[in-house]
This record gives C-alpha cells, structure tokens and sequence, in this order.
C-alpha cells in the first residue's frame, strides 16, 4: 500500500498544453481509480448505490467560514466530475470530529489545516491518496485545504483577478475532486486538472472536456453515446511507446486526446467528423514516480499524413496532416529514436510574471505503509 500527495499550486503563470492523464502505480502500471462496484472498503465506497463518500471535520473550518457554509461549495466542486457518461460518483455523507479524521480511518475526509508543519507553503491543498501497489485500487482519499498560507472565499469578486486575494474554495475542490478519481495534472492551461491557477479565478469550477474524458476513460464503459473512436498505436523502432499524447484538432482547435496504452495503442473517443492526429510528448515534470520513470518523451511533435493503408508518415506541417475520419483504426505512428526531448514549458516560461517557479510540477509525498 502506498499512500502520496497530490498538490495544487496557484501561479500567476500560463504556460502550454497537453491532455488528461490518468494516474497509474506499480511496475505494471496499473490504472489508479476506484472498485465502485466490489470495494475493498466499504467505509469509502457505497457499493449499493456506486459512488465515493465523503465527509466535513467539523470542527477546523477556514478561517472567517462555517462548515455550514463550506460544505455546499466543497461539494459543488466534487459534483462538477458527475457525468452522465461516466460512472463516477462523489457523495457527501455527513460531518466528522477531526480528532477521528487520521490516515487510513477508512473514511474520505475534507478539513482545513493552520499547521504550517502539516502541509507545504506553495500548495493550497493536497490529496492525500491510499493507493493498492497490486491492484490500483483507491483505498481512501483525503482533501486537505492550505488555511496557513491562504485565504479562502466562497463567492470572489472582481478585486482578485488580479491573483493578490483569497482562493475559491469550489474551485480547489474540483480540481481535488479530479484527483479523488484517479486523474493526476494535465499540461493543458485551460483544464480543471492543470496543477496552477490563479487566485479567485472560477472558471475552474467547471470543467473542460479534456476533463470529461478522463473520467470517462477510467469509469466509462466502451464509446460514449453520440461518439466514435479513431484508434492505433505509437511505437519506436517497431516496439510499444507508453507515454506520448495522441491528440485530434479540428480547424486548427484542439478537440480531445488520450496518453498511449502500455502496449503502445490508443483510441480517441471524438464526435463524429474528421481530425487532425498529433503524437506529442507529455509532460513528465507534472506527473507521479511510476510516470515519470515509465513514460516515453524524448521525441518532438509531429501530425499524422495518411494517404491510404500503412502507417503514418509523421511531418511537422499541421496544414499538410491527413483529415482522418471518425471511425478509423490503424493510425500507427512510427516516432524516430535518439531525438532531444522537447520541453513543453520552454515556449511560455515567465520567471517575472510567476510565484514559487521553483514549485513546477506537484511535489509527490511517497510513503510505504
């Protein structure tokens, strides 16, 4: 069993894009996620009705808020992942004394922490993840907001836009809530689950489809209704690459994307109509252990032109890329060895305009149990 840290840590910093990327642990890279329907415990998982239980320590509220006034805002965040499309559920089942929330309670608890000691300074707030190392299975999950560091509001105004006030306690807890599934940070700006924002922003309330289809892939059965999938495999030197994004445009607009399999296969769940292919490098700075020491990067980005059975010549040209229909398979993509590695931070790094820049990427707390 392993139990780690996820943080989310607000910048003043805008940076370049990728895809959702689900977590996975152990040598053989097993999905992390959630047995909703034969858990292993049933305190955090109703098995009945299906869905993640959750509750509020009563008694340490944010500073200057009620757990009565909290609670709606911390669960209209976690509401934000209940797709239609996907099985995931969060629900909320009732206060706790705090002097019972503690590691392995077998309990998903939500609390505020003033201890400077309990939490780092740069994150606003950490989940803290039991994980099977065998199976993948989330064992428990704890959401652990920053009250030292920060100020939280429930309704910000216009006057922090500009980054210098309070964080939005909804927010934070949609991002969390992405965690609690099993997802871990995106390289793509606009998405709940990029690991920065800024402070008293809203607009990660909701989330991107880049978000839905994360939670779609890990508890989604096959195709969602009124989609359709355009599938393949990358590979080097005629062997599985596990770890690029396979990503589709449309007039130029990026549409949706998926991390590549272990075995090198992917299958993009599109609305129907036809996509631009891109095989990119990820971004393994903002990923766990098990990532970072698996996932394949060292490549540069190339689109996929396809004139007919065979794989993919990769070019660089997004204009010159085949539009590839929905409902296609065999999009192999062949990437070259021995390339340098792009860096997908390089194009907006901004030391000037960015707090804690020494912070990029979350900080991984890995603790045998």
């Amino acid at each position: 069993m392993k139990t780690r840290a996820a943080l989310l840590i607000f910048l003043l910093m805008i940076t370049s894009a990728f895809a959702y990327v689900p977590d996975r642990i152990g040598a053989e890279l097993k999905l992390v996620r959630w047995n909703l329907t034969n858990p292993s415990d049933s305190g955090t998982v109703d098995a009945t009705n299906q869905r993640v239980k959750w509750y509020m320590a009563e008694n340490k509220p944010a500073k200057g808020l009620t757990i009565g006034a909290l609670q709606p805002a911390v669960e209209a965040g976690f509401a934000a992942w209940q797709d239609a499309h996907s099985a995931y559920k969060i629900h909320y089942e009732g206060t706790v004394s705090l002097a019972e929330v503690r590691d392995n309670d077998h309990r998903n608890t939500v609390s505020w922490i003033q201890d400077p000691l309990e939490l780092p300074n740069h994150a606003t707030a950490i989940t803290l993840q039991r994980i099977s190392i065998e199976t993948g299975e989330l064992k428990e999950c704890d959401l652990v907001y920053n009250d030292y560091s920060y100020l939280w509001t429930l309704s910000p105004d216009e006057n922090v836009k500009t980054g210098d006030g309070p964080a939005d306690v909804q927010s934070t807890a949609a991002h969390e809530g992405g965690h609690f599934g099993g997802l871990t940070h995106t390289n793509r700006t606009t998405s709940t689950m990029y690991p920065f924002a800024v402070l008293g922003l809203t607009n990660r309330r909701s989330l991107e489809e880049d978000d839905l289809a994360g939670v779609r892939y890990l508890y989604a059965n096959g195709v969602p209704p009124g989609y359709e999938e355009i599938s393949g495999a990358v590979t080097r030197s005629s062997a599985a690459l596990f770890g690029p994004m396979v990503e589709a445009f449309e007039g130029g607009t990026f549409v949706a994307s998926q991390m590549t399999e272990p075995d090198g296969t992917f299958r993009l769940s599109l609305p129907p109509g036809s996509y631009k292919i891109r095989v990119t490098p990820g971004s393994p700075a903002t990923w766990a252990d098990t990532l970072k020491a698996q996932a394949k990067a060292d490549f540069h980005s190339a689109f996929c032109e396809k004139g007919g059975p065979g794989p993919c010549t990769l070019i660089a040209d997004e204009v010159a890329a085949t539009n590839i229909a929905t409902g296609t398979s065999g999009v192999d993509m062949e990437v070259p060895a021995n390339e340098a590695t792009d860096d997908p931070w390089e194009p907006d790094d901004n030391a000037e305009n960015a707090t804690n820049i020494g912070a990029i990427g979350p900080a991984w707390l890995i603790h045998k149990h």
